[in-house]
């Protein structure tokens, strides 16, 4: 297996005046990315005076381009890549975690006295390119480093964790997808990913290897899901990938605007978040480019599952797509909180290891100890602890669930938001949804947040109803609401792990997002009424009925009930005018809550 350096330069003799790389800025021939990466290689071996290998080079550059070129002058110098996010503050990565930063390689000239490490700015490199020409590289001297990247990653919890790859595990999850997608010269790939996330790799390298070409997006067009499709269209690339929620947004885009043809798209890859299979269908009815579903970590290098869509999947017994298979060299094992391996069919946390391993997080031993496990199922084998509930089908392949922290428990029931969010999804006129366990003194409930498609009005009765058809009695949320959008972190994944405080201030029913009608009113009621009583309470509770009967007033029922409603609705009751007999019906309640929402302060 030749290193990474061997592979590219491999591809520069071979295809010579192939496309390399497109972009809006530039386009290279592989001779000429050739000349440009050894510029940068020149300048890393002077700025860090040739001794850079086994140390950090961090990328800081808002180019796409630029920073594709330093990504490769890197690990053929040697050093080990660290490529940031150039639209975040660089102070948030917490750099002085890390050892041995060789230099930063960036186009931001203002932080220059922030850092205490040598800075190359790339406008020396960009001077250059144009008196230069044909430098040969050389990359059988400093390209056999055992680690090639360090990637920050942080999902959703908002601390950056420094994850580093080891070079063999790259090159198999390269070819893996090499292999997967039959790339070869011919091929185009569109990457519209930050070059921060580590699933942009396989479709830098992956290319490179092959000697195909790189389509880069300008930022106006990869931060619009219908400009992405539509430039990977006229730019004849034949791989796209992106994730489920960019996916989601270009379908519903998509419906209101000029349909995109598509034609050139060989292979649609979706990664980075669970996939419910309303999107497969949708997509399935207007296109026959086929739909993978890629599953991995950044500990692991990136997808070790790869699983192919097929067009006569079974939607409506399965609201979430398998993961599929694992690729060659690696393998996994499903086990419960004992740290025994599961049942074939039951649930248990995903463990993987083999030749994916990262070697670890910096300077985080206690992370590395947890996720980074000896188990005695194994014979004591290192294993990856994904956090990730799974099961294993009858035809070996696995369905994720989604997080095991994911998990919530509401009256004794452990419940896995994404399974009724899949559910949701599956209702017409729902684009995007979220569900969330809400902090009370008592214990908390579950609330619906959907983001309807345009011009589409949601049936909140027909939605629960939708629901109880589908779901156990203890999985249905109290609270359905409408909201204008639903939070993904810059890398697409879907936030969750927010704090208590932050649940409550977004369910306070913001007036700005959430239109409060007397119907809206109601399910909220009836939703915490099925909370307090635990037990279903449906709509055949009319606004017409007493419903104080269904409680024995001043017990601790009633009381949870009003703590729930002051808590969900931010308001406090007006003890002097809230009597029992002010309110002989549901419907002079509601309208009770309504005004005293209304009257409310927004805080």
């Amino acid at each position: 297996m030749k290193d990474i350096g061997a592979r590219i330069i491999q591809s520069i003799n071979n295809y010579p005046v192939n496309t390399a790389i497109i972009s809006s800025k530039l386009t290279l021939s592989y001779t000429e990315m050739n000349n440009y990466i050894g510029l940068y290689v020149e300048k890393i071996n002077e700025i860090c005076h040739n001794q850079i290998r086994n140390n950090y080079v961090l990328i800081y550059i808002s180019s796409p381009l630029e920073a594709i070129i330093a990504q490769i002058a890197i690990i053929i110098s040697g050093g080990i890549c660290i490529p940031l996010d150039r639209e975040t503050p660089l102070a948030y990565y917490s750099l002085e975690h890390i050892k041995d930063i060789a230099c930063i390689i960036t186009d931001d000239y203002e932080f220059l006295e922030q850092v205490d490490f040598p800075v190359l700015r790339i406008i020396e490199i960009e001077k250059s390119i144009l008196t230069q020409k044909n430098m040969n590289v050389n990359c059988a001297v400093n390209s056999l480093s055992e680690n090639v990247y360090c990637i920050m990653t942080s999902g959703t919890t908002g601390t950056p964790k420094a994850v580093v790859l080891k070079q063999e595990a790259v090159i198999n999850q390269v070819d893996a997808k090499i292999a997967l997608l039959d790339m070869n010269y011919n091929s185009r790939v569109c990457l519209c990913m930050n070059l921060s996330f580590v699933a942009s790799i396989w479709q830098v390298l992956g290319t490179f290897f092959v000697g195909g070409s790189l389509v880069l997006l300008d930022d106006q067009v990869r931060h619009n899901p219908y400009n992405i499709f539509e430039k990977a269209n006229e730019s004849a690339s034949s791989i796209l990938c992106v994730a489920p929620s960019v996916f989601r947004a270009f379908l519903l885009m998509n419906k209101s605007s000029r349909k995109i043809s598509l034609d050139n798209l060989l292979n649609i890859v979706l990664t980075g978040e669970l996939l419910f299979s309303d999107l497969v269908k949708e997509f399935y009815e207007e296109y026959n480019i086929p739909l993978i579903n890629a599953y991995g970590q950044t500990e692991c290098s990136d997808d070790t599952f790869h699983y192919i869509i097929p067009r006569q999947f079974d939607y409506i017994n399965n609201p979430i797509i398998p993961i599929g298979y694992p690729i060659p060299n690696i393998d996994f094992i499903i086990i419960d909180e004992s740290g025994n391996e599961v049942e074939r069919g039951a649930k248990g946390e995903l463990c993987i290891f083999g030749q994916c391993l990262s070697p670890g997080y910096i300077q985080n031993n206690e992370r590395n100890q947890k996720m980074f496990r000896s188990l005695h199922a194994l014979s004591g084998a290192s294993v990856f602890c994904t956090g990730d509930l799974v099961s294993q089908l009858n035809n070996d392949m696995l369905i994720c669930y989604g997080r095991k922290d994911n998990k919530v428990k509401i009256n004794g029931y452990r419940i896995e938001p994404e399974s009724i969010e899949a559910s949701s999804l599956n209702f017409k006129g729902i684009h995007d949804v979220l569900v969330l366990k809400i902090e009370t003194p008592t214990d908390g409930y579950l609330h619906l947040q959907y983001v309807p498609e345009k011009g589409v009005e949601i049936d909140a009765r027909e939605l629960r109803k939708h629901l109880f058809e589908r779901l156990p009695p203890y999985m249905m949320p109290a609270i359905i609401t409408k909201t204008r959008d639903i939070k993904y972190s810059n890398n697409g994944k879907k936030i969750r792990n927010i704090s208590v405080l932050m649940e409550m201030k977004a369910d306070k029913m913001d007036k700005r997002d959430t239109v409060i009608t007397k119907e809206v009113m109601y399910q909220l009621v009836l939703g915490l009424l099925r909370k307090v009583l635990k037990r279903t309470v449906d709509s055949s509770l009319s606004m017409d009925d007493d419903f104080f009967v269904v409680l024995s007033v001043n017990s601790l029922e009633f009381v949870s009930l009003i703590v729930e409603i002051e808590t969900v609705l931010n308001i406090e009751f007006d003890l002097d005018k809230f009597v029992m007999h002010a309110f002989p019906t549901l419907s002079k309640f509601l309208d009770y809550l309504l005004e005293a929402y209304e009257n409310t302060p927004e805080e």
